[in-house]
């Protein structure tokens, strides 16, 4: 979509890491991820690039600890999910009050099934 490739997405996010981590942790790594999932793969996310689920994970611990918002847990409990880490979707699910997002989730299925891992 946007002409790059995904070795290229991923040196990206490598280079930025370097830039800002003493500022931000491995929060920019998930942050480039995220968006790439919400404007081109979205449920093929880990499958079609090469994002890094440690990196992209401890990344999501750095946000969070900055910015603990629902909208950051929502959305970082739906990529743990489609990554398929049952013990960091439940860690999140069990954050989210007092509902759901559901421009995060869309059908309340989903949601459903991500909670039941």
């Amino acid at each position: 979509m946007w002409g790059g490739t995904v070795e290229k997405i991923e040196a990206f996010a490598l280079k930025a890491i370097e830039r800002t981590k003493e500022k931000e942790g491995m929060g920019v790594y998930s942050r480039i991820y995220w968006y790439l999932g919400s404007i081109q793969y979205d449920l093929r996310l880990f499958l079609d690039t090469k994002v890094d689920w440690l990196k992209m994970k401890q990344g999501i611990k750095d946000v969070l600890e900055k910015y603990p918002d629902q909208w950051n847990i929502n959305n970082f409990g739906y990529f743990s999910c489609i990554q398929g880490d049952k013990e960091m979707t439940k860690e999140l699910i069990d954050r989210i009050t007092p509902f759901p997002v559901k421009d995060v989730w869309g059908e309340e299925s989903f949601f459903l099934h991500c909670k039941a891992l």
